[in-house]
């Protein structure tokens, strides 16, 4: 590019335009570069792992979710529930709900259960 005769200078402006870079300061621009492409893979691996964990949470949340759907439509939960083992006079075994007194099941004697009898 030729160079303006000097005239008359009304004005000084800057304008962006390309500079041919010294060795130096293409060594810099190059170790940023690097510094930066570093930085990028590092954040998207702390964004996948991220994305993860919140993927992980979201999956806790939405069964938690269902679970409690269903003992609100059902009306009831499972709890352990403290059972009696009652020998009935007929030789059965009545497995009885000590909060309800209620009879869950009614068998016959084990015969572990029938020897422990036995043996008493």
């Amino acid at each position: 590019m030729a160079k303006a005769h000097k005239k008359d200078v009304i004005r000084v402006v800057t304008r962006s335009l390309p500079v041919k870079l010294k060795d130096e300061e293409l060594r810099k621009v190059s170790r940023d570069l690097a510094e930066a492409v570093q930085d990028v893979a590092a954040e998207e691996r702390r964004q996948t792992d991220l994305k993860a964990q919140m993927k992980q949470r979201l999956a806790e949340l939405a069964a938690k979710k269902t679970r409690l759907a269903l003992v609100v439509a059902r009306g009831e939960e499972y709890r352990d529930v403290e059972i009696e083992l009652i020998v009935t006079d007929g030789g059965q075994v009545e497995e009885v709900r000590t909060d309800t007194r209620e009879i869950v099941i009614r068998r016959p004697l084990l015969d572990e259960e029938r020897q422990r009898r036995l043996g008493s």
